[in-house]
């Protein structure tokens, strides 16, 4: 990435419910940033691994208006792109001047935006190792990533933390999608692989789904990382009896159905793995993984997830697969050819897009953390997910997004739409969203970040 040269770099520092000051304190030099005494360096594969804080936060009172403005405010979203409710009442009036979501999100704190693009892992025995995330950063998401103790251990461990989250709340995933992939088996019991449940019709599958997935609900999760829609005959594998079976549209009936279970029983299901993990050779949690060419994955792959995206409101996972004539070696969950010209454009989507956890070593191996966070968000990823990632690098991934956003390499128009996707999938309109409580959101982790210096 060649070095940006006279870019100045802006510090805001909010005070309580209003933005208290402005002085511009850096420029960029030959690639390297420096505010007071930050620094944050660009190097040859994106961010390097970040230690630094980026301090500023920059609020725009305007903001452009993205789109043609509707003649009135929104007041609720469009039925098609409405969610199971997470937080069923928001706590702020309407803004009285709201002609786009777009528009409502681009008044929002900076760090407050690129936070909400980011899910991470929680032990789901010590939810509360995950507090300073929640209450201070204000991530986006927590991830489930290992089984509680008990239901009940775990269902209070999200409710201590829906405690100490800020004006937007946090989103709980968990792979729950039934045979050896069931995190919550000791809190929920036990649910068949897609494999088992692939002799029903979609009816009862959607009926057994919606009863396991109640369960799930109750203990205060919001989205299943699931189900899976790749195409596959084996039985074995890593993907082998997760999958429906080697039928395209079978899979694509049934994992449509499994999908309405877990919107009935109040959730969002997020399918994957686009574009079809089920012919793919290789571990992408051990390393590289590559597909048969895309005109092959167009023809039988894709169709469960075409099928899925026209049955009714989904997020989609993407897979770390490097598909011959799309994404070449890139995997791609950092490919803009797979998400942004195959997923949105081709397909047509416009809902969440999710990364496969990009602490596997499909990423790993090549990319630092803030680097892989960057290129998933700037490919057209909405949310960059990491189940195994430490505190300090979490943060690193803010601080490289934040830093991404303000040189250019994602664009502010970019980052509003994800947003967007992210607070709706919460159920919330961003119209109702008050800056100022986000303004007290960034003053409180700044006051943490300067409280353990």
């Amino acid at each position: 990435m060649a070095n940006r040269r006279g870019t100045r770099a802006r510090l805001t520092t909010a005070g309580v419910g209003a933005v208290v000051g402005l002085v511009v304190v850096g420029v960029v030099v030959l690639g390297v940033v420096v505010l007071g005494v930050v620094t944050v360096t660009w190097g040859p594969n994106g961010y390097a691994a970040s230690t630094a804080r980026v301090k500023s936060t920059t609020v725009s009172t305007t903001g452009p208006v993205l789109g043609s403005p509707p003649t009135a405010r929104p007041t609720t979203l469009p039925p098609p792109t409405m969610f199971p409710i997470v937080n069923p009442v928001s706590p702020f009036p309407p803004l009285l001047d709201c002609p786009s979501p777009e528009q409502a999100v681009s008044r929002w704190p900076l760090r407050s935006r690129v936070a909400q693009l980011l899910a991470i892992g929680a032990d789901g025995r010590s939810m509360s190792a995950s507090k300073r995330l929640v209450a201070e950063q204000h991530v986006g998401g927590l991830v489930v990533r290992s089984a509680p103790g008990s239901a009940a251990q775990l269902a209070a461990g999200i409710g201590a933390l829906r405690l100490v989250e800020g004006a937007l709340p946090t989103t709980f995933s968990v792979d729950e999608e039934g045979g050896r992939v069931q995190v919550l088996r000791s809190a929920t019991g036990s649910f068949p692989s897609a494999r088992r449940l692939a002799g029903n019709p979609p009816e009862k599958v959607r009926a057994l789904a919606g009863a396991h997935y109640r369960k799930v609900r109750a203990l205060g999760i919001n989205m299943i990382l699931g189900p899976v829609l790749d195409v596959t005959a084996e039985n074995s594998g890593v993907i082998g009896d997760r999958s429906f079976g080697a039928d395209p549209v079978l899979v694509g009936r049934l994992g449509s159905a499994t999908a309405a279970g877990v919107r009935d029983a109040g959730m969002v299901p997020a399918v994957k793995h686009f574009p079809g993990h089920g012919g793919a050779t290789g571990d992408s949690h051990s390393g590289r993984v590559s597909t048969l060419p895309i005109d092959v994955l167009r023809q039988r792959d894709e169709i469960p997830f075409r099928m899925a995206l026209a049955d009714g409101p989904v997020a989609v996972m993407v897979g770390h697969l490097e598909v011959p004539g799309l994404s070449g070696e890139t995997p791609s969950t950092l490919s803009f050819a797979t998400i942004t010209n195959e997923l949105r454009n081709s397909l047509g989507f416009d809902g969440l897009i999710i990364t496969d956890s990009l602490s596997m070593g499909a990423v790993t191996t090549r990319w630092k953390a803030p680097a892989a966070g960057v290129e998933a968000i700037a490919a057209g990823a909405d949310v960059a997910l990491f189940v195994t990632i430490s505190e300090r690098d979490a943060i690193g991934v803010i601080d490289a997004l934040e830093y991404a956003v303000s040189v250019g390499r994602i664009s502010e128009g970019q980052l509003n739409h994800s947003v967007v996707r992210v607070v709706r999938s919460k159920n919330l309109n961003p119209c109702n969203i008050d800056p100022a409580a986000l303004l007290r959101d960034t003053a409180t982790a700044e006051a943490a970040y300067q409280a353990s210096r």
